[in-house]
């Protein structure tokens, strides 16, 4: 049997990345635990041969649909707080956009202790 490329091991097995994200789309659905940092932390274990800027775009794309859905059973519901929502978004909105455009610009060597540290801390505060 032939040794697998490079190619075939940066894309991991899909039935492992589907189960990650239904879990996941699950507990962000009924917790609001950021999508980011449990999906980032889970594609960095499946993916460890892909760059950490090319897991970062792919899970935020993610969230954008993920989000999206989960937001939308919310509204229906009418349990959103439009007050707080107006208030965290004239902040996330710019932060988002700041750092999307400094992140490109920040090597590997820089992001993946950053996020090591950011999920830390958060899994800290969790417990």
């Amino acid at each position: 049997m032939p040794l697998p490329t490079q190619e075939q091991i940066a894309r991991g097995p899909w039935w492992l990345t589907s189960g990650v994200g239904l879990v996941v789309g699950f507990l962000v659905s009924i917790t609001s635990v950021g999508s980011g940092s449990l999906i980032i932390a889970s594609l960095v274990f499946l993916y460890p041969a892909t760059p950490l800027k090319k897991l970062v775009g792919s899970d935020i794309f993610h969230a954008l649909f993920l989000v999206g859905v989960s937001a939308i059973g919310h509204a229906g519901l009418g349990t959103i707080n439009y007050k707080l929502l107006a208030g965290l978004l004239v902040g996330s909105v710019p932060g988002v956009w700041i750092g999307s455009k400094l992140s490109a610009s920040f090597p590997e060597t820089v992001l993946r202790p950053m996020l090591a540290t950011t999920l830390l801390y958060l899994g800290l505060k969790l417990l």
